[in-house]
């Protein structure tokens, strides 16, 4: 594919809501491509939805006491990897995602900087699966869209970050599969990163 000569961090870093292309250059070095390349790189919007049961038990989020919404310690966080504010495993998938789409020629990429993060309760969405729950969660994301007009679930990328069922009944560990279908306009991601790390192109990400 050649070298990629752009700074990603930094063409990620500096995504701006209300500037949403980027153009880069991409010089390649071998293959028939010998001509420096200009492309036009779409950032989309990311929606990150954690959940809880309705009790609020079982959360993969919670809210601060100044009204922000953030990952858990530990399933999507560790202290010990993720020492600045807001840095999580969410933050290492979305990095990860971007790298990859960069690297295969993508036109669009994630916009991690301006990701937002949304909490609900659900039990029956918090308890989706791979072989249950996926029309039950389709249902709750077209009401929240209906509910607010759709500006934050519509025009966005979803990742939803359910517990799961994992193990026994009583559901002591968060499951630890992600998956996606082509009905679903959602993907679902795993959350159980603790003691589970894993490396992908040399990328720490969870589960």
């Amino acid at each position: 594919m050649g070298n990629e000569t752009t700074n990603l961090t930094t063409l990620v870093g500096n995504a701006i809501a209300n500037d949403t292309v980027f153009n880069w250059n991409k010089q390649w070095t071998g293959g028939f491509r010998l001509a420096a390349e200009t492309r036009k790189v779409r950032m989309l919007k990311v929606t990150v939805v954690l959940l809880a049961d309705d009790d609020g038990t079982h959360a993969t989020g919670e809210v601060t006491p100044g009204g922000k919404v953030v990952p858990v310690t530990p399933w999507l966080r560790n202290p010990a990897i993720h020492t600045k504010s807001g840095e999580s495993y969410i933050d290492d998938l979305i990095s990860l995602t971007n790298k990859q789409l960069f690297a295969s020629g993508a036109n669009f990429l994630l916009d991690r900087v301006n990701a937002n993060y949304i909490f609900e309760k659900s039990t029956v969405v918090n308890n989706l699966t791979f072989t249950a729950g996926g029309n039950d969660a389709v249902a709750f994301i077209e009401k929240k869209r209906k509910e607010i007009g759709g500006e934050a679930w519509r025009d966005s990328v979803l990742l939803l970050f359910p517990w799961g069922k994992f193990g026994d009944a009583t559901r002591s560990l968060p499951e630890g599969q992600g998956f996606s279908g082509s009905n679903w306009p959602f993907v679902k991601l795993a959350v159980w990163g603790y003691n589970r790390d894993r490396f992908v192109d040399g990328e720490l990400v969870a589960g």
